[in-house]
């Protein structure tokens, strides 16, 4: 009688790998979450004084005229300023999405949770590096680092479940002949 493996028993083996990654998935969301609530961004006008900066959410909501006098200066907006709204508005839902992708890690401790964490961490590189040398965005992009390499090492370190292994290895050898 042929004896299965026990997928439990795996998914404990990779219980370790899943749980040596979290805290440099934690360390990048927290310092993520402090550069879009407490950090400085740079306003999203053209012909911006170099020295304004403002909080991420007037950056987003478009509250980031300078005030003279009492009364706000009006500014020109590039174009497609409304889409860069919504690039704006994704690191927040990333940061939503990320943190509920690490309690499934914690949790359940499967691999697949560890995808969209690399596009997380993939699309804050690339949005904060975007925004330049301001305070805000290279918090931001240290945050994002460890994100998506904590994701790429997690990954690199779990495998698929040795039954799931031998059930894919099986189903290679077999062929359609038509």
């Amino acid at each position: 009688m042929e004896s299965r493996p026990d997928p439990k028993a795996d998914q404990w083996d990779q219980r370790g790998a899943v749980w040596v990654s979290l805290p440099l998935l934690i360390l990048g969301f927290f310092l993520v979450a402090f550069a879009l609530f407490n950090a400085a961004w740079p306003p999203d006008y053209l012909n911006a004084d170099s020295g304004q900066h403002v909080s991420h959410l007037d950056r987003m909501l478009g509250k980031d005229q300078p005030i003279f006098n009492g009364t706000k200066v009006e500014v020109e907006r590039p174009p497609a300023y409304l889409a860069r709204r919504i690039v704006d508005a994704v690191a927040y839902i990333s940061v939503i999405i990320g943190v509920l992708l690490l309690l499934g890690l914690a949790w359940w401790g499967e691999r697949v949770f560890y995808l969209p964490l690399m596009v997380i961490g993939l699309y804050g590189l690339c949005y904060s590096v975007g925004l330049g040398i301001v305070i805000g965005p290279t918090v931001a992009a240290a945050g994002y680092t460890p994100i998506f390499l904590g994701a790429v090492i997690g990954w690199l370190m779990t495998d698929l479940p040795k039954h799931q292994n031998q059930e894919n290895q099986q189903m290679t050898g077999i062929g359609f002949t038509g």
